[in-house]
């Protein structure tokens, strides 16, 4: 009767641990999915190609001109 409850006991070890790991695997795959989705650039921010902003007055555009 003691060997059956040492072996239960060792199973249990065995599932604890493995919950154990699978765990502490998550925490980490989000804490880098947080690191990188905080590392990435804006996707609007066009800086980086060479983008000269223009100052509108108005916000409007008027690419044709009245003749």
């Amino acid at each position: 009767m003691t060997l059956k409850f040492v072996k239960i006991v060792k199973l249990f070890k065995s599932k604890v641990h493995y919950l154990v790991r699978t765990v502490d695997k998550i925490s980490k795959g989000k804490s880098n999915f947080e690191t990188v989705l905080a590392s990435q650039k804006y996707v609007f921010g066009k800086s980086g190609l060479g983008f000269n902003p223009q100052n509108k007055k108005n916000g409007i555009s008027k690419p044709f001109s009245k003749v």
